[in-house]
């Protein structure tokens, strides 16, 4: 299973649709809980990381995600769609 983070930028619904054409399970995600518990994350954007990271911290986010990736090494692949 593959978590996709919605933090309020990408088009989420594009992502989940190409995961599922290739065959891959997916959900998407909002909350720290739900990114404490990624097996696999992809973190959409727009090509503006800054606002993405602000966007993360103002969600709550950051922090669980930090965790994650940093800490624990949970694969992460960041999209950026222009």
């Amino acid at each position: 299973m593959i978590s996709i983070i919605d933090c309020g930028m990408g088009n989420l619904g594009s992502v989940k649709n190409m995961l599922k054409h290739i065959g891959v399970q997916s959900e998407i995600i909002s909350t720290s809980l739900e990114v404490e518990q990624a097996e696999k994350i992809i973190l959409p954007g727009v090509g503006n990381w800054d606002n993405g990271v602000r966007k993360l911290n103002e969600s709550g986010l950051l922090d669980a995600l930090n965790k994650r990736v940093l800490i624990d090494k949970v694969p992460v692949l960041k999209l950026l769609q222009k």
